[in-house]
């Protein structure tokens, strides 16, 4: 530590209890004067370091503990921080933050300017009674940036293709000067836009003995190293499994994390076919584990990057160096609630010849239906599918005939209503309870020609015959291998 002072009206006092030091200069009373003094403290990098002023520069670089400044009319500057907490509070000062990443900042100025460079990959929540904020930068990866002025501008400039997707929102739309905004940005994870998802139909038939699983085949993720038209898996089965070969699982939403999620299942139900009897709860528990295993992962990797704490250390309310804050806890819950899981899942089939019908979408409780049964999942252009689907009036009691119209009907409803991110079915997957896993090529022209000849038809019935359905038997193919495999690749023989 060195100490300047330019004036003989200061004192300089020094005080150590334990590992804390405290610095202060105090004026000599009724002696004119000025009182400017300098400190330059040195500090091991994580250190909790608290700065106090009432019009004097503060300026702290190249730390990453836990850092609290605070002024009333002097100018804040903070520089090449990382993995950092940093709380700053001033009356009128300016406030600069530069070169910052991986950061918790929290940052409450009345009347004082805040300005924002190079702040990348950090969870920001900015509050400002009257003063301008500013953000200009490569915001990052990942990162949350809520910044909020009352009277103040608000101006962010980021590079135009950066990963992110801005909310603005105000009290009133008169004026955006006189009246609170608040622009939040978040980082997504992976780069390019802000994707939605697509779209996957489930729906049972023939009375509940037979499953209709359909999903598109696109893989709709921008910035990613697949092409937007490339052709990737949007179903798994099970067949692996013992007593789980007839399930199969559709998804849509972030092709990584529904993976991730199906694999964990995948792990769950290889457990579940172990016990003498699997109940429907039993398939429950095992869905919502797996999706609490990697919600929970993505948790704590969101906390560890934008506060710097562990999913662990937050349930046992400790750090190392002590106990957590109740402010600490509130920004922990708050992460977890703004993370968008993004994922959907149907899981469809059966299980020692019991039905299995579950939806699973993003944090909402898990669902289970076997009448109507009927689950779509994804875009906005699911929204579409269902309609068609009601709309047809497709329950369990529908042959497989009519119910694989409907599908494939609500299937182009669906692309038509958004093409940005819904491709051509791939293949229908049809569940039998005692014949096992087949698929239907939406391709064929039996299926095209009955969606010509019942296109403005207001029903379907006439298909409820024997003879529809043994033109549907003859198309079947036995499932064999992933999705991809070509269709011409699998056995012709259909079921007896």
């Amino acid at each position: 530590m060195t100490t300047i002072s330019h004036a003989n009206t200061v004192k300089l006092e020094s005080e150590q209890h334990g590992n804390r030091i405290d610095l202060r200069s105090v004026a000599t009373p009724n002696i004119s004067g000025g009182s400017l003094v300098e400190y330059t403290v040195l500090v091991p990098l994580e250190a909790f370091v608290r700065l106090e002023s009432m019009n004097g520069v503060i300026h702290a670089r190249g730390l990453r503990g836990d850092i609290v400044m605070e002024t009333a009319s002097g100018s804040i500057e903070v520089s090449d921080m990382m993995d950092a907490h940093l709380h700053v509070k001033t009356l009128k000062g300016p406030v600069t933050l530069s070169s910052i990443q991986n950061c918790h900042l929290d940052v409450t100025s009345v009347t004082g300017d805040v300005s924002l460079r190079n702040v990348a990959e950090s969870s920001v929540v900015v509050n400002s009674g009257g003063g301008r904020i500013t953000y200009d930068g490569d915001p990052g990866t990942m990162g949350d940036y809520r910044l909020t002025s009352h009277s103040g501008d608000l101006t962010i400039t980021i590079p135009a293709n950066a990963p992110v997707e801005i909310t603005e929102r105000a009290r009133n739309a008169e004026s955006l000067i006189k009246s609170p905004t608040i622009i939040p940005f978040t980082v997504l994870e992976d780069g390019g836009k802000p994707q939605r998802m697509t779209v996957g139909i489930s729906t049972p038939c023939e009375d509940g003995r037979n499953v209709i699983l359909g999903s598109d085949m696109r893989a709709s993720y921008p910035g990613g190293a697949v092409d937007p038209n490339d052709l990737v898996g949007k179903q798994f089965n099970f067949s692996h499994i013992p007593r789980f070969e007839q399930v199969c699982c559709a998804i849509a939403g972030r092709l990584g994390i529904c993976t991730d999620v199906v694999f964990s299942l995948g792990s769950q139900f290889a457990r579940l076919s172990k016990k003498k009897r699997i109940y429907h709860e039993h398939i429950a528990r095992a869905i919502d584990a797996a999706r609490w295993h990697v919600l929970r992962r993505k948790y704590d990797w969101a906390l560890k990057v934008q506060l710097g704490v562990t999913w662990n250390q937050i349930l046992r309310g400790q750090l190392t160096r002590g106990p957590l804050d109740q402010q600490a806890i509130t920004t922990a819950r708050a992460i977890c609630e703004q993370y968008a899981f993004k994922v959907e899942l149907i899981i469809a089939g059966f299980v020692d010849g019991e039905p299995v019908l579950f939806k699973a979408s993003g944090k909402e409780e898990l669902q289970s239906e076997t009448s109507p049964g009927v689950y779509v999942i994804g875009s906005p252009g699911s929204r579409a599918a269902m309609s068609h689907l009601n709309k047809r009036g497709q329950t369990l009691g529908c042959g497989i005939a009519r119910s694989l119209l409907h599908v494939h009907e609500a299937m182009e409803v669906a692309r038509k209503a958004d093409r940005e991110h819904i491709s051509k079915s791939g293949i229908y997957a049809v569940i039998s309870y005692d014949r096992g896993l087949w698929r239907f090529d939406p391709r064929s022209d039996l299926l095209r020609a009955w969606a010509k000849a019942y296109k403005h038809r207001k029903d379907t019935w006439s298909l409820e015959t024997e003879l529809a359905r043994e033109q549907v038997r003859a198309q079947l193919h036995k499932w064999e291998g992933h999705e991809g495999v070509r269709t011409s690749d699998f056995a012709k023989t259909p079921p007896s």
